[in-house]
């Protein structure tokens, strides 16, 4: 098998286990997210992906009360099926001052939200945000994106397997005569060869 063959066929594996890789990163992870709404502008903007990391009641606490700026968490409510991202806006305590959860609010909306957060409910707190990356997540997490990417991992697949056999029957050799090599439907522009006369 020529050099070039082995290029692009590692070339598609790679392609094929970073496709997998984002499939169930993007499916399965609890720790990235993204933002579906605008009530959290201008801090998070619809299509924002969001990545959150694990903390605990205490440590909100102590970062409300030290920290001008108040911390975004990622949480669960009831009244909602998915996962709510929304800053801390108050801290709830019982007449006796016991702690009995967060009241939270969007940056973008008036009015706080209307149930109490605990932190066992509190899935962690935002600490990276990057732009527009988001809306991969809304495609890939979405029935047509599940499908359309299983299929385009399954078809890679099964062409880098084909081509691999059709490879091993040619003994990997490349055209003389039109100075290109075809791998999977892709073509190699090589310098094409002489001829000796």
């Amino acid at each position: 098998m020529s050099k070039m063959a082995d290029k692009g066929s590692t070339a598609f594996l790679i392609v094929v286990l970073i496709l997998s890789a984002l499939w169930f990163t993007l499916t399965y992870t609890q720790t990235v997210y993204y933002v579906p709404s605008r009530s959290m502008e201008p801090t998070l903007k619809p299509g924002d992906l969001i990545v959150i990391r694990a903390v605990s009641g205490e440590e909100l606490l102590r970062e409300f009360n030290e920290q001008e700026e108040k911390p975004i968490i990622v949480f669960d409510v009831p009244q909602c099926p998915k996962p709510i991202v929304h800053r801390i806006h108050r801290i709830i305590y019982d007449e006796q001052g016991r702690f009995l959860g967060f009241e939270t609010k969007g940056d973008n909306n008036r009015r706080p939200d209307p149930y109490l957060v605990k932190p066992e409910n509190i899935r962690g707190e935002v600490f990276l945000r990057i732009p527009l990356l988001g809306y991969i997540i809304m495609f890939v997490k979405s029935e047509e994106g599940k499908l359309l990417l299983g299929a385009v991992i399954v078809v890679l697949l099964i062409l880098t397997i084909m081509e691999y056999v059709r490879l091993g029957r040619s003994g990997g050799s490349t055209s003389s005569s039109s100075g290109f090599y075809t791998l999977t439907g892709n073509f190699y522009l090589c310098k094409p060869a002489r001829r000796r006369m």
